[in-house]
């Protein structure tokens, strides 16, 4: 279905449906064109840009050139532009280079979820495979790139420690299975650290972000005991403030690359803000039903692992057979359903999906068109990296995001019953498609009705009593 079809019948499936009471109906956002580089500017290894030529022909985008570049002069660096805006080509590049440059380097790539640490991964040696120089690296080394983490076998964590050079793990394991070990099993890993990538940073935030930032912390120490002295290079679509939180998290200073810097290509965004008489969970259900309907493919992010399987459950009447084209993606599946879901959204034999939060990082499911949000989300974080699950489609070819071409997409929140339209409209208007990302958490618009004397405690992020809570600066 070409752009401008996605919006208008999905625009058709909203408005055909009496029930629906429209909240907010802003415009519609974009397209843009990207702005480019050629690769003649850039200073990265021949062999690699002999790759992005294959790839990418008009050059990178304007704010991947930057950042490249400024990884290469040895700066820490944090990009935060807009999802699908090609992040993960701007600390793989200079691993490359680093990789080019001397066999012998190593990598450190940090994930919150093992399923993007898979799906880069995959990526990853997509993209050596295809690169001279790198391709013969791969071929004798068959575990040049790995994933370390909880989910990897026994049997293969030595294998992997011995002849890895670009690890892809977690903080957790990090912490426990790697820097714990650094002196025996990990030395000539760390002696050769080149780049720390660290995806999704704004997921380092709060008690866990604390943790992570001590973790980062003893990783520099570690570092500097074995002699390198690694680039740190941090992306995130949805993070307010990127050069503070970085700098805050690992004690460095960073070169920050923003949205005002970003030169992606981005599709048609239209959004939506609906609410219904019945319960949000029923609303929600039959239109991700009437899109998916309608030959569109369907992201339904649901409030709960509970609230996704109850979504397949009254999807099909007793005696009627499954219906192959939706699923559930959640935590708790194995690896092979988690890929069977994934490459079924790529194809498109699977046109819904409910989901919990699990599908909400960057992880490449092909091209949705539309997003679905049943409730609102905790946080303007969330909706960004929400919608951000959409327009990411491009070029089969490439293991990274492509020019080709750029989605018409839809997002549209559905709102419960019982929260006031007046509150709920201003929360969503505090979303700005064509402002910087933010971090926002909104607060709740229904207070509990035991009692007249509750108030909204942001620290907690809850409501209380006012008896039992001093308001600050009081």
């Amino acid at each position: 279905m070409d752009n401008h079809n996605v919006i208008c019948t999905a625009r058709e499936v909203i408005e055909s449906d009496p029930s629906l009471v429209m909240l907010h109906d802003p415009d519609v956002d974009g397209p843009r064109a990207g702005i480019h580089v050629p690769l003649s500017e850039s200073r990265l290894d021949r062999k690699v840009l002999a790759f992005l030529e294959s790839q990418f022909p008009q050059g990178l985008y304007s704010h991947q050139h930057e950042a490249v570049e400024s990884v290469l002069n040895g700066n820490h660096t944090v990009v935060a532009t807009r999802t699908s805006s090609g992040k993960s080509l701007i600390y793989s590049l200079p691993v490359c280079d680093a990789l080019c440059k001397d066999p012998e380097s190593t990598a450190l790539f940090l994930y919150p979820q093992k399923a993007l640490a898979n799906d880069q991964q995959i990526k990853l040696r997509s993209m050596i495979k295809q690169t001279d120089g790198l391709r013969e690296l791969q071929e004798e080394n068959s575990l040049l790139v790995s994933r370390y983490d909880g989910a990897v076998l026994s049997e293969r964590r030595k294998p992997i420690r011995e002849k890895s050079q670009i690890i892809l793990t977690n903080p957790d394991m990090l912490h426990l299975g790697i820097m714990g070990h650094h002196d025996s099993n990990w030395s000539s890993f760390f002696r050769h650290l080149e780049v720390v990538a660290i995806d999704e940073c704004h997921e380092y935030r709060g008690v866990f972000g604390t943790n992570v930032a001590y973790i980062l912390h003893r990783l520099r120490q570690i570092c500097k005991f074995h002699g390198s002295s690694p680039r740190f290079v941090a992306t995130s679509a949805t993070v307010n403030d990127p050069q503070g939180h970085m700098e805050r998290l690992t004690g460095l200073d960073f070169t920050c690359i923003n949205s005002e810097k970003d030169g992606s290509m981005q599709g048609k965004r239209k959004f939506w803000m609906v609410r219904s008489e019945d319960h949000h969970y029923e609303t929600g259900r039959k239109l991700a039903q009437k899109l998916a309907d309608s030959g569109l493919t369907v992201l339904a992010f649901c409030p709960s692992r509970v609230s996704a399987e109850r979504m397949i459950s009254h999807s099909v009447k007793p005696g009627e057979p499954k219906l192959d084209h939706v699923r559930v993606y959640r935590s708790g599946l194995s690896s092979s359903e988690r890929e069977e879901i994934e490459n079924g959204l790529r194809s498109k034999e699977v046109r819904l999906v409910f989901s919990t939060s699990a599908l909400e990082l960057g992880i490449d499911i092909g091209e949705i068109d539309v997003v679905i949000c049943i409730g609102l989300p905790h946080s303007m974080m969330s909706l960004w990296q929400r919608s951000g699950r959409s327009a990411r489609g491009g070029a089969k070819e490439s293991p990274f995001s492509s020019r080709l071409k750029r989605r018409s997409t839809v997002t549209t929140p559905i709102i419960p019953k019982n929260c006031l339209a007046g509150k709920t409209r201003r929360w969503f208007s505090i979303f700005r498609i064509e402002g910087s990302p933010v971090s926002i958490t909104p607060v709740p618009v229904r207070k509990p009705a035991t009692s007249p004397n509750w108030i909204w405690n942001p620290s907690a992020l809850k409501w209380v009593q006012s008896r039992n809570f001093v308001m600050p600066g009081n």
